[in-house]
């Protein structure tokens, strides 16, 4: 049903995108990293925007199923895979990746899954079987990820990139499928007076820059508030 009205959304019938929102139920599965829990409050940006999704999803009146560790919370329907101790050495992986291929597999054959939305740093560790379409949303620096990752045999398997800067360092013939930016939850915060400090929030790890907003607060002469949990 649903690609059948994507067919006739392309064709460019006239009115078929609100019909298709108003009358199609998308039941998406979204896969996160297997040694993060996923909740709103969870420090990682990955968990943070699949948390966000997952959100979205069920209050849009979709079908949301999360493959996470035990301990995540979430919105919609939670497959959970056993908790892993955190000192992770190859061992740990590997019973990791068993779990996360066998709840991928029981959510394809229990669920009519419409798409399956990944957000791991291993995630080509356990891509399911070629039959329902991939998106991968690549949270972290390019170099990060195997050459693979970017040259998929697998068909209907989609790469998203976070920034134009993360894109253009890809390697040459990605097959990208768009830049979508990281977004934030506006809900939960209300507007205040302006006071005189700025302020800078995250997993605090190199790679997260926080470092030049350091240098950007001292340049400016204004007090950086600065909060995070500390990994690496």
């Amino acid at each position: 049903m649903a690609h059948a009205w994507r067919a006739l959304e392309r064709d460019g019938c006239a009115g078929i995108s609100g019909l298709w929102r108003i009358f199609v139920r998308l039941t998406v599965l979204s896969v996160g990293y297997p040694f993060a829990p996923v909740s709103d409050s969870t420090a990682g940006g990955a968990e943070q925007i699949l948390s966000t999704l997952d959100e979205a999803l069920v209050r849009a009146g979709h079908g949301s199923i999360v493959i996470a560790p035990e301990g995540s919370r979430v919105r919609g329907r939670l497959l959970p895979t056993p908790a892993l101790p955190p000192n992770l050495d190859d061992r740990q992986h590997e019973i990791a990746v068993r779990h996360y291929r066998a709840a991928i597999r029981s959510a394809l054959a229990r669920f009519p899954i419409d798409v399956v939305h990944m957000h791991g740093l291993d995630f080509m560790e356990y891509l399911p079987e070629p039959g329902t379409p991939v998106l991968v949303t690549l949270h972290l620096p390019s170099s990060w990820y195997p050459q693979g990752a970017f040259r998929l045999a697998r068909p209907d398997t989609h790469l998203v990139c976070v920034s134009r800067s993360q894109a253009n360092e890809c390697p040459s013939g990605a097959s990208i499928r768009a830049i979508i930016g990281n977004a934030i939850r506006l809900q939960p915060y209300r507007q205040r007076r302006k006071r005189n400090y700025v302020m800078a929030i995250g997993r605090i790890c190199p790679e997260k820059g926080l470092h030049l907003a350091m240098d950007a607060a001292n340049q400016s002469g204004l007090p950086l508030l600065l909060a995070g949990k500390v990994f690496g």
